[in-house]
């Protein structure tokens, strides 16, 4: 497979990683082939801690479309290690609290910067005696974080087709894997039917993957009710936890049980998942105490919302608080900057939290709001993009 310049072509000593130029990076994706593990396992830790250490590098876009190769031939050593490596690469380090995703939302200042801006600015970041001058100190390291990882992620969306054939892999983990990794992107055709049809390897990866998808589908459900009756308990539990994720009190009894019943949520990551993950924040357990609480209720109750938006954007904190102000539904909580962002913070009369929502859709008109802007539902955990509620 072949979806882009050849390794060699690549100006990898002008990209940068963790520790400096990418010079190494062509001679660490070809020892990812070897036959040896002892070269492959030095290669592969070198590598991932270059491109996505604890943040994602300029060069990780470039490295994505051979990451991608590599998972693709069956020959590759490996391959589940190359899987992880490529959804670091691609989403940095996440964990389940961070879905549903929007790349828009998440690195909100990706076009900050002129691509002169971004050469002066890489080059102030990698000069250790800070020689080189800025022609705007105003300049701040998110804006390049946001803008790599951006780019690393739409390299990923480039070859979705390639992750959706993972998804019916020889290799279980792969399946895994890749299932987990489709909960991170919008949702097509394509991916839909790739978690439907996923089978028992990555069964349970699969049904949190449906519990994020964004659309209403009858084969949605039927599949997560068709994994109620699982003979594995883990799928079961996470059919049972994705229903309520999606359907809140609208669930069958049998799944209010089912969540009632697991006091305590299987611990032990799921590839894919929790690679990157501290123990409170694994996969199962935050989205089977999601669930409970809204299978129990998800009603009326006094909601926060907060609105995030950049503190470049047009919007104006106090035209929010005086449209706000204009209506019985919510009021001002606080103002706040938060940075990179500026936050509204707003709470609601007792309401159910699809009211919330509309109401405050209903005061999006007129306000300028940036496409950048999302709104966290706080007791939820939920993040929306403005124009999903508008």
């Amino acid at each position: 497979m072949r979806s882009g310049p050849a390794l060699d072509e690549v100006p990898w000593a002008d990209l940068h990683g963790a520790d400096g130029p990418s010079t190494r990076v062509p001679e660490l994706l070809r020892a990812l082939r070897d036959p040896d593990p002892a070269v492959r396992e030095p290669a592969h830790s070198d590598l991932a801690s270059h491109i996505c250490g604890q943040s994602v590098w300029q060069v990780a876009a470039a490295t994505v479309p051979f990451l991608v190769e590599l998972v693709d031939d069956p020959a590759t050593p490996d391959r589940p290690w190359v899987l992880a490596t490529l959804a670091n690469a691609s989403l940095g380090r996440r964990d389940a609290g961070d879905l549903p995703f929007s790349a828009e939302a998440a690195y909100p200042l990706a076009d900050g910067l002129t691509d002169e801006q971004e050469r002066q600015q890489t080059a102030w970041l990698y000069d250790d005696q800070h020689e080189v001058e800025l022609d705007d100190p105003y300049f701040w390291d998110r804006y390049l974080s946001d803008r790599w990882s951006y780019r690393a992620y739409q390299a990923c969306v480039a070859r979705l087709d390639a992750v959706v054939r993972w998804v019916a892999d020889p290799d279980g983990e792969v399946v895994t894997r890749a299932a987990a990794l489709l909960a991170w992107f919008p949702v097509t055709e394509p991916i839909l039917d790739a978690l439907l049809a996923a089978g028992a390897p990555g069964r349970a990866s699969a049904n949190l993957a449906l519990a994020v998808v964004g659309v209403r589908d009858r084969r949605i459900e039927q599949r997560l009710h068709e994994g109620l009756a699982s003979a594995d308990p883990t799928v079961a539990l996470t059919a049972a936890a994705a229903l309520a994720y999606r359907n809140g009190r609208h669930v069958p009894v049998t799944v209010r049980r089912m969540l009632a019943a697991c006091t305590e949520p299987p611990t032990e990551p799921l590839a894919g998942w929790d690679d990157c993950a501290l123990p409170d924040y694994r996969a199962l357990p935050h989205f089977v105490t999601t669930a409970q609480a809204r299978a129990d209720g998800g009603g009326d109750r006094a909601w926060t919302l907060n609105v995030y938006f950049a503190p470049h954007a047009p919007a104006d904190v106090d035209r929010i608080a005086a449209a706000v102000a204009r209506q019985d539904a919510m009021t001002v909580s606080s103002l706040s900057y938060s940075e990179p962002y500026r936050v509204v913070e707003l709470t609601t009369r007792p309401m159910a939290r699809d009211e919330a929502l509309a109401r405050l859709g209903a005061l999006l008109p007129g306000l300028d709001l940036p496409e950048s802007a999302r709104v966290h539902v706080a007791e939820t955990d939920e993040v929306f993009r403005l124009a999903d509620i508008s």
